[in-house]
């Protein structure tokens, strides 16, 4: 079945799939180093978070287009 003009491959949900579990891990690795005794800055972690949470927004997107 051929896919329609404006449908997302599945290349590119693979693409944003890492994106997405990239973001995700680097928030995670972030906050693990916040409750250690190493120096941390809120903005980043709220940075990361956002980052995070918008390449899941995209990927969850690209999913109920494709």
């Amino acid at each position: 079945m051929a896919k329609s003009e404006g449908t997302v491959s599945d290349a590119r949900i693979e693409e944003l799939a890492a994106e997405a579990g990239h973001a995700r891990r680097a928030y995670d690795l972030y906050k693990a180093k916040v409750y250690s005794s190493k120096p941390t800055s809120p903005g980043r972690l709220r940075e990361l978070k956002r980052t995070s949470e918008i390449a899941q927004m995209r990927l969850i997107r690209a999913r109920n287009d494709a």
